[in-house]
């Protein structure tokens, strides 16, 4: 261990030599010494044996500079209890040491031989923002679809001693250009010895077990374990089980709700079920007709026919069906099979009912006939054309002062076949056809059912 003021002061041969000898000496050993040399310069090499730590100069020559080298072992840089860009590295050993940052070119490996944490990243900031934040930057030339982005393996050994990655994640350029980019994230699992993909989000969807295994998705809410369940063997839905029977199944969490099954044995069908009791309301669709039975037998007692109208208990004749229902107003009007008299009528009431091809009217009027003309009296006006060929419908009247009294023979009136009026007739006995009666107010009260078109 040497060190010198390197400065050679005038004096004998064996002085001046002794004096280059010793400034060899300590130019050799770098200054050694347990303490700092006396005399400094800029850039001055010191080893300090004291701590084992090599100094530098620095170029203001005020300050010594620590290397991180190690001077007792080959190969090691010892930086404990020294610094990097003025940061404290560890006091020991086992202390951790501080970065301002860390730009490694190569990969890098960080090793524990416990269960701590291998990379914790801090963040300080106070603010709003995000933080702290992991970055996978690929920083591309060349972008093209497909290219992965980045990925996270979930790596450890098998039974056989194998390195297997269990779980991964990873997400991928699927459109670069600008102002169009898009991307997906895939996340894998290993199932049976094979890596499948449990979750893709794509940018039009979001998949779960797209490579098609059997594999259960459940949902579970706060009073229900199987609010939504996909049995993943069969491709069944449940609400409220997690053993749906058919292809949509709707539970109480018991023995009953309800069940779809699109194509069983031909027909699509939709179940009230109670399991409990093996009971059966079922509704079937088989071909284009809807239909609705009963029991496990799926007895038939409602068909809606395709083309149109309702049958009943496995009636299948289209001329059987009911295929229309509706009720509305109508319209009448006073005249004469001669077509004269002259006729003001108020309505009070008038309205009619549409079953399949049964009509049923009725209506409650009053008048003011000035003149009541000549042949029979007439009410025009139905909502519907009487069929032909299905004969004379009876139309029957009460409080009627608007017709001429009949009190030997009595009136009633038909409607006409293939027309939208009804005719004044006697029910017995001459005159045949009765007129209305001249009057102001004169009052009529109709009711009838005909066969329409």
């Amino acid at each position: 261990m040497a060190q010198h003021d390197y400065v050679i002061a005038n004096a004998s041969g064996a002085t001046v030599r002794a004096d280059i000898n010793n400034m060899a000496l300590a130019i050799s050993s770098n200054n050694s010494g347990s303490s700092a040399p006396s005399t400094t310069y800029a850039y001055l090499w010191w080893l300090d044996t004291g701590n084992n730590l090599l100094k530098l100069r620095n170029s203001a020559n005020n300050a010594w500079i620590t290397m991180p080298f190690s001077v007792t072992a080959s190969n090691t840089v010892d930086i404990n209890g020294g610094t990097i860009d003025g940061a404290v590295i560890g006091g020991s050993s086992a202390a951790a040491g501080t970065f301002t940052s860390i730009n490694a070119t190569s990969a890098s490996t960080i090793t524990v031989a416990d269960n701590s944490d291998n990379l914790t990243l801090t963040s300080t900031d106070a603010d709003a923002n995000s933080g702290p934040n992991l970055r996978l930057y690929r920083n591309s030339g060349s972008p093209n679809d497909d290219d992965i982005l980045g990925q996270i393996d979930f790596e450890g050994r098998n039974a056989n001693s194998e390195d297997i990655v269990y779980g991964m994640i990873n997400t991928r350029i699927m459109t670069p250009t600008d102002g169009g980019e898009d991307s997906n994230m895939y996340m894998y699992i290993m199932k049976s010895g094979t890596q499948r993909l449990a979750l893709m989000l794509d940018r039009t969807e979001a998949v779960f077990n797209d490579d098609s295994q059997d594999i259960n998705f459940r949902v579970e809410s706060d009073n229900d374990a199987n609010a939504l369940f996909v049995w993943g063997q069969y491709g069944h839905t449940g609400l409220g089980t997690n053993t749906p029977q058919k292809k949509l199944v709707i539970s109480d969490g018991g023995a009953q709700g309800v069940e779809i099954s699109p194509a069983e044995s031909g027909v699509s069908r939709i179940f009230s079920y109670n399991r409990s009791s093996n009971a059966y309301t079922p509704i079937n669709i088989q071909g284009s007709d809807l239909r609705f039975g009963l029991g496990t037998s799926n007895t038939e007692k409602v068909r809606f026919q395709s083309g149109g109208g309702i049958s009943f208990n496995g009636d299948t004749a289209a001329a059987n069906a009911l295929d229309d229902y509706e009720e509305g107003s109508w319209t009448p009007t006073f005249q004469t099979s001669n077509g004269n008299g002259s006729f003001t009528v108020t309505i009070n009431y008038a309205k009619y009912i549409k079953v399949g091809g049964l009509v049923h009217v009725d209506c409650y009027l009053s008048a003011n006939i000035s003149d009541a003309g000549s042949g029979a009296a007439e009410i025009h006006g139905l909502p519907y054309v009487h069929t032909n060929g299905q004969g004379y419908s009876v139309a029957s009247f009460v409080h009627t002062s608007a017709i001429i009294a009949q009190p030997s023979h009595g009136f009633a009136g038909y409607v006409t076949n293939g027309h939208s009026y009804i005719r004044v007739v006697s029910v017995s006995g001459a005159p045949t056809n009765i007129g209305w009666q001249s009057g102001n107010p004169v009052y009529l009260m109709l009711s009838a059912v005909y066969h329409s078109v």
